[in-house]
C-alpha cells in the first residue's frame, strides 16, 4: 500500500514537472554561484534554456540574469535569507534567453534549512510573465500618448477661444450700434433678425470663455484674485437674476442665505461662475417642482447647496459627471445643447479656492450639489490675497448670458401655423414639421421655408412624433441633439411604424464628419444636413426630398396597382400556381394549390415541392431540381409533365405539370402551374366507355336483330314438336295394345316393324325425347335472354326520370331474388341510413341494383361459403347519397378491377355470364349523372358502391 502510494506521488511529481508548462522549477546549492542541482525538463518553454545546459555547468542561472537586475535579485535573496523566511517572492526580473532576447519571470523561492537551520538550498518556481510586462509598457504609452494629446487639445482651444474674441467682437460692436439706433430706426422683421443674430453671438462668446477660462485652469495659469466677500450678499444677488427665468418655467425658486458671521475669501467672478453654472444646470434639468438654494457654515467652511427636483442623474454617471466634456446620455431637460464643461469647470473653480464640490442625485427624484469652501486665507496662495475688504456686492454683467439662455429654453408663442393655400399652377403647399430645440433655430428655418411650404415648428422629438403621427406630412426636418427624445430617436420610432415607415427624414446636425453623416443615414435618414448650412443650401435640399417623395409616391402607386392586379390574377386563376426557390422550397401558393392539395397559405408556404408529389416520384423530383441548379432553369424551364400529385389528406390524383423559370431580385425561381386532371380523366372514361359502348350497341342491336327472328322460329316449331309427340306417345301406346294381335295376324309386318323400331332405337327415343326437347327450349330461352340483353345495351335510351324512395328501390330489387337468396340460405343484413329521395330512371335503377345483387349471390355460390352474407347500407354524403352492396364471396383480384365495367368481360366460367351486367350498370349510373366504383380483395369478398346526386325533399 505504502509503495502504491509512493508511486503515485512521483507520477503525479514527475507530471507536474514534465508538463506544467508555464512553471519552471530549479534547485540550487547555496554556495557561490548558486551551482543548479536540478531543473524541470519544460524550462526551455519558459526561459529558453535547455536542463542540460544548467545542469553542465555550461549556463550559470545568474549569468542568465539581466545585469541591471542582478544586484536586486542578490540582495532580495540575502534579505529574505537573512529574515528566517521560509518562502518569499521576488520583484519580476528579466532573463536574456540563449538568442538575446529579454523574458520577463516571476520567481518563488523556497528556502531549505537543515536541522542546524543552516541554509542548503534553495528550490524555486519560475513563472514567465514577460506578456503582462509588454501590456504595462504599452499601457504607459498609452497614457503618455494621452496626455499629450490632451494637452495639445488644451492648448488649441485656449489658442481658438483666443482667435474667436476678435471677430466676435468685430461682431457684437456693431451690431449693438445698429440695434441702438445708431444708423437710424430699423424695419421691424430686419430689426427682429439682428436681435436673433446678436443674442446668439453673445452666446458664442459665453462658449468660448468658457473654454478659454477651462483651458487656463488646466494650464495652471489662471489668475485669482481672492479677496473677503460677503458670500451671502453676492450669492442672494447672483440666485435673484435667475428668479425671472425659474419662475416663468412653472419652477418655484427658493433661497436660504444668512449673513455669515466674516467675509469669505473668493474670487468673485470665480464664485459668480460656480452659482450661475449650478443654477442653470438645475433650471435645465428640472422641468416642475423647486429649486433650493442654501449657504451656511459647515465646520470650519461654507457649504453652499443647489438642490432640485428634476430628472436626476443615473449612478453609473456619477463618477463621470465632472470629466470635462462629458454629457448624460438620455437625459430629458429643457435643451439639449451643451459643451460638457459647465460642472468640469464648477470641480476646477472649487479646487482652485482650495474646496471641494459633491454631487447626491436619484433618477427621477432630484440632484444636490454641494461646494464646500474653507474660511479663512491660509489655504490660499499669497500672492493671489487682496487682504482690503469689498463692500461693493454689485452683479457683474456676467450673469446676462446666463439668463438670456435660460429663457430662449422656455417655450415661447408658437406663430399659427400658415393655411395649405395653392402654390402657382394650383399645386397644394408640401406640410412639413420641423423639430429642433433651438428657438432661434427652429424660428430662422422655419421663416426659410414657410415661403414656398406649410412648416409646422416643435421643441423636441416626442411633440415632432406625436405630431407626424396626427397627420403625415411630407417631410419631417429635425435637429439631431434635442432633448426628451432625441433625432436619431425619432427617426428609429418613425421607420418602425408601418404608416410612417417611408416618410422623407431630413436631419440637421452640428456634429461635421462623414461618420456623423453616415451613422445618421444608417438609422435610415434620407439625407443629413451638417451645421452651419445656407439658405440656398437647406431649400434645395428640402425640395430635393419632397421631389424624390413624390417620385416614390408614384412609383409605389404604380406598384401596387401592378400588385394588385398580378394578385387578382393569381386568385383568379383555375389553376393552381406554386412559385419555388433554388432548394425547391414553395414561397408562393394560391387558392387553387391550396385547394388542390389541402393545405391553407400558412402551411404550404415554407413546404418543399417535393413532399407535394407522389412518394414514387420524389427522387426523380429531386435529381430535377438538383439539375435546375446546376443549369440555372435549363432543366425544367418549358416542360409540361403528366405527374402524380399527393394531397394533405394522403389521396393521390393525376394532374398536368408545366414549369418554368421566373427570374426573381433573390435569384432564380421556378414557377409551377398545376391542373388537377382527375376530372378530365374521368370524362375521358366516359367518352371511351361511350364510345366502346356505341359500337357494341351497333353490334348489339345487329346481332338481335339477325338471331331474334331465327329463335322465334326455333322456339315456335319446339312448341309445335313437343305437342306433336305427346300425340306420337298416344300412338305408339295404342300400337302396343295391338302388338299380339298384330304378330299374330301379319306377323311379317310386325317383324319389319320390329326391326325399325330397333334401328331407330325407338325405345331411347320414347324415354327421353320430351327431356330433349326441355333442354333444347331452355337453350332456345337463354338465347332470347341474351338477345333481350344485347337490346338493352344497345339503347340506353334515357328513361324516364321520377324521384323516388332509394328504400323503397331496394327493397323491390331485393324481393325480386328472394327465392334464390333462400335456396342459397345467404342473409341480408340492411343499414339505411336517412336520405333524401333521389331523381333518377326507376327502372334502369332497379335493373343496377338487381345486377349487383346477382352478382353477390353467384359470387357466394362460386366461393362454396355454408354462410353467405350480402349487407346493403345507404348514407348522404353532401350533395349526394351513397348505395353499397357488399358480399362475402370469393373476391376479385386485385389485377382485374380496373376492367370490371368493360363490356363482355367476365371472372365467370363460360357458358355462365356474359359480361355485360357490370357495364350495363356503369352505363346507366353514368347516365344519372353518378358514378359507380368497386373495391375488393382475393378471398375476402367485393364491395360496389354507387353515388349518385341527391336532390331536396323530406328526410326519409
Amino acid at each position: 500500500m505504502e509503495s502504491a502510494r509512493r508511486d503515485l506521488e512521483e507520477l503525479v511529481f514527475r507530471t507536474l514537472l514534465e508538463r506544467a508548462v508555464p512553471v519552471a522549477i530549479f534547485c540550487w546549492r547555496a554556495t557561490e554561484g548558486w551551482p543548479v542541482e536540478f531543473v524541470s525538463s519544460n524550462v526551455r518553454h519558459v526561459i529558453g534554456y535547455g536542463a542540460e545546459d544548467f545542469l553542465s555547468g555550461r549556463v550559470v542561472y545568474a549569468r542568465a540574469i539581466h545585469p541591471d537586475d542582478l544586484p536586486k535579485v542578490t540582495r532580495e535573496v540575502e534579505e529574505h535569507s537573512a529574515s528566517g523566511e521560509l518562502v518569499f517572492e521576488h520583484e519580476d526580473y528579466r532573463i536574456i534567453d540563449p538568442g538575446g532576447r529579454v523574458i520577463w519571470v516571476r520567481d518563488l523561492t523556497a528556502i531549505i534549512r537543515d536541522d542546524a537551520g543552516k541554509i542548503t538550498r534553495y528550490i524555486g518556481y519560475i513563472f514567465e510573465c514577460t506578456a503582462r510586462h509588454e501590456a504595462l509598457d504599452a499601457l504607459a504609452l498609452a497614457r503618455r500618448k494621452a496626455e499629450a494629446a490632451t494637452q495639445a487639445k488644451t492648448e488649441f482651444f485656449n489658442n481658438v477661444s483666443h482667435e474667436f474674441r476678435t471677430p466676435l467682437t468685430l461682431m457684437l460692436g456693431p451690431l449693438e450700434d445698429l440695434l441702438a439706433g445708431a444708423r437710424g430706426e430699423l424695419p421691424g422683421p430686419v430689426s427682429a433678425e439682428l436681435v436673433m443674430v446678436h443674442r446668439n453671438a453673445q452666446r458664442l462668446l459665453k462658449l468660448v470663455d468658457a473654454l478659454l477660462d477651462f483651458s487656463r485652469l488646466e494650464a495652471g495659469r489662471a489668475e485669482a484674485s481672492f479677496e473677503p466677500v460677503d458670500l451671502a450678499a453676492l450669492t442672494t444677488d447672483l440666485v435673484s437674476t435667475f428668479r425671472s427665468a425659474v419662475e416663468r418655467g412653472g419652477v418655484r425658486l427658493s433661497l436660504s442665505c444668512p449673513a455669515l458671521p466674516e467675509p469669505v475669501f473668493v474670487d468673485r467672478g470665480m464664485w459668480e461662475q460656480i452659482v450661475l453654472n449650478l443654477l442653470s444646470n438645475a433650471f435645465k434639468f428640472t422641468l416642475s417642482g423647486e429649486i433650493a438654494v442654501s449657504l451656511q457654515l459647515d465646520d470650519g467652511a461654507v457649504r453652499l447647496a443647489v438642490r432640485d427636483t428634476g430628472v436626476g442623474i443615473p449612478e453609473a454617471e456619477l463618477p463621470h459627471l465632472f470629466e470635462r466634456f462629458h454629457r448624460v446620455r438620455g437625459a430629458s431637460g429643457r435643451n439639449f445643447e451643451g459643451t460638457g464643461i459647465g460642472l468640469a469647470l464648477v470641480q476646477e473653480l472649487t479646487r482652485l479656492h482650495g474646496g471641494t464640490v459633491s454631487v447626491e442625485s436619484e433618477p427621477g427624484r432630484g440632484s444636490c450639489f454641494t461646494v464646500r469652501v474653507p474660511r479663512g486665507s491660509e489655504h490660499l496662495p499669497r500672492e493671489h490675497l487682496s487682504l482690503s475688504p469689498q463692500p461693493s456686492t454689485k452683479v457683474a454683467a456676467g450673469s446676462d448670458p446666463f439668463v438670456a439662455e435660460a429663457l430662449r429654453w422656455l417655450p415661447g408663442e408658437e406663430a399659427p401655423a400658415p393655411a395649405a393655400v395653392a402654390a402657382a399652377g394650383g399645386a397644394p403647399r408640401k406640410r412639413i414639421v420641423l423639430a429642433d430645440d433651438n428657438a432661434d433655430m427652429r424660428d430662422y428655418v422655419q421663416r426659410l421655408l414657410a415661403r414656398e411650404h406649410e412648416v409646422v415648428a416643435v421643441g423636441d422629438g416626442r411633440q415632432a412624433l406625436e405630431e407626424v403621427r396626427a397627420r403625415r406630412p411630407d417631410l419631417l426636418l429635425s435637429d439631431v441633439m434635442m432633448p426628451e427624445m432625441d433625432g436619431l430617436e425619432l427617426l428609429r420610432a418613425v421607420r418602425a411604424d408601418p404608416a410612417l415607415s417611408t416618410l422623407p427624414v431630413l436631419l440637421l446636425s452640428a456634429r461635421a464628419g462623414e461618420e456623423a453623416r453616415l451613422g445618421g443615414l444608417e438609422v435610415g435618414a434620407d439625407d443629413y444636413l451638417t451645421k452651419p448650412f445656407s439658405a440656398r443650401e437647406l431649400t434645395a435640399r428640402v425640395r430635393a426630398q419632397l421631389h424624390l417623395a413624390d417620385l416614390r409616391q408614384q412609383a409605389r402607386e404604380t406598384t401596387e396597382a401592378s400588385e394588385r392586379l398580378y394578385r387578382q390574377l393569381l386568385e383568379g386563376a383555375q389553376d393552381g400556381i406554386v412559385v419555388v426557390d433554388r432548394e425547391g422550397v414553395a414561397t408562393l401558393a394560391n387558392s387553387a394549390a391550396q385547394r388542390m392539395f389541402g393545405y391553407d397559405e400558412r402551411s404550404l408556404v415554407g413546404m418543399s415541392v417535393t413532399e407535394l408529389l407522389a412518394p414514387e416520384l420524389r427522387d426523380q423530383h429531386r435529381r430535377d431540381l438538383a439539375e435546375y441548379a446546376r443549369s440555372g432553369g435549363g432543366a425544367l424551364a418549358g416542360r409540361c409533365v403528366e405527374l402524380r400529385g399527393r394531397r394533405r389528406s394522403g389521396e393521390v390524383f393525376p394532374m398536368d405539370v408545366a414549369a418554368s423559370v421566373v427570374d426573381l431580385p433573390s435569384g432564380l425561381a421556378v414557377k409551377y402551374a398545376l391542373r388537377d386532371t382527375s376530372e378530365r380523366r374521368r370524362l375521358q372514361a366516359r367518352v371511351t366507355q361511350s364510345e366502346r359502348l356505341a359500337s357494341l350497341g351497333l353490334l348489339s342491336a345487329g346481332m338481335a336483330h339477325e338471331i331474334n327472328n331465327p329463335i322465334a322460329f326455333i322456339d315456335s316449331n319446339l312448341a309445335v314438336l313437343d305437342r306433336e309427340i305427346r300425340g306420337l306417345r298416344s300412338v305408339l301406346e295404342e300400337y302396343r295394345r295391338g302388338d299380339a294381335t298384330l304378330a299374330t295376324a301379319a306377323p311379317e309386318v310386325m317383324a319389319g316393324v320390329r326391326r325399325a323400331s330397333e334401328a331407330a332405337d325407338l325405345p331411347y327415343i320414347e324415354g327421353n325425347i320430351e327431356r330433349i326437347v326441355q333442354r333444347s327450349r331452355v337453350g332456345v330461352k337463354r338465347v332470347a335472354t341474351i338477345v333481350t340483353h344485347l337490346r338493352e345495351f344497345a339503347r340506353l335510351d334515357h328513361a324516364e326520370v321520377s324521384t323516388v324512395d332509394l328504400r323503397s328501390m331496394l327493397e323491390s330489387s331485393v324481393e325480386m331474388v328472394q327465392w334464390r337468396l333462400d335456396k342459397q340460405g345467404i342473409a341480408v343484413e340492411r343499414r339505411y341510413g336517412p336520405v333524401a329521395p333521389i331523381a333518377c330512371s326507376v327502372a334502369a335503377m332497379n335493373q343496377v341494383f338487381l345486377n349487383l345483387l346477382v352478382n353477390a349471390i353467384q359470387a357466394i355460390e362460386a366461393s362454396g361459403r355454408s354462410e353467405g352474407r350480402i349487407s346493403i347500407s345507404t348514407r348522404s354524403a353532401g350533395a349526394e347519397v351513397v348505395v353499397e352492396i357488399a358480399d362475402n364471396g370469393g373476391g376479385i383480384p386485385e389485377d382485374l378491377l380496373p376492367r370490371i365495367f368493360d363490356p363482355f368481360f367476365t371472372t365467370k366460367r363460360v357458358g355462365e355470364g356474359m359480361g355485360l351486367g357490370l357495364s350495363i350498370s356503369h352505363s346507366i349510373v353514368v347516365d344519372q349523372q353518378g358514378r359507380i366504383e368497386v373495391e375488393s380483395e382475393a378471398g375476402r369478398g367485393a364491395l360496389f358502391r354507387v353515388i349518385l346526386p341527391r336532390i331536396r325533399g323530406e328526410k326519409s
